[in-house]
């Protein structure tokens, strides 16, 4: 029997990169030091420990969680109650008569409303 020697060739070949391979690259090609890199690193970290603190605890989220619940139920109840005890006004009748000093016995309306000039009311 054969053996096949030959082996085929994978262009795709993906290459396992591990931190200390890329330790070397960039000492290579940026021309760093490892203290360098030692010390973003640790800068780094001292970021990411900053943004964990400003996150906050879960107690501090849970309290100002139910704080917003409870601001705005007290602001759906006052508005319940603000549209609930709101008074309505009515509007009072004015009187369309006028009243005179010296009394009569009837009244009579003139129409003024297609009148243009005021010489037509005499006539």
């Amino acid at each position: 029997m054969e053996e096949n020697t030959t082996q085929p060739k994978d262009k795709n070949i993906k290459v396992l990169r591990t931190y200390t391979s890329d330790m070397a690259d960039a000492i290579r090609n940026n021309e760093t030091s490892v203290i360098k890199i030692a010390l973003a690193e640790k800068e780094k970290r001292e970021q990411e420990n900053i943004y964990k603190k400003a996150a906050g605890t879960f107690f501090s989220k849970t309290i100002l969680v139910l704080g917003g619940i409870i601001f705005i139920g007290a602001a759906i109840f006052g508005s319940y109650l603000l549209f609930k005890n709101k008074k309505i006004e009515t509007v009072p009748q004015v009187s369309t008569t006028i009243d005179t000093y010296i009394s009569y016995d009837a009244n009579s309306k003139i129409d003024t409303t297609n009148m243009t000039s005021s010489s037509e009311l005499v006539d």
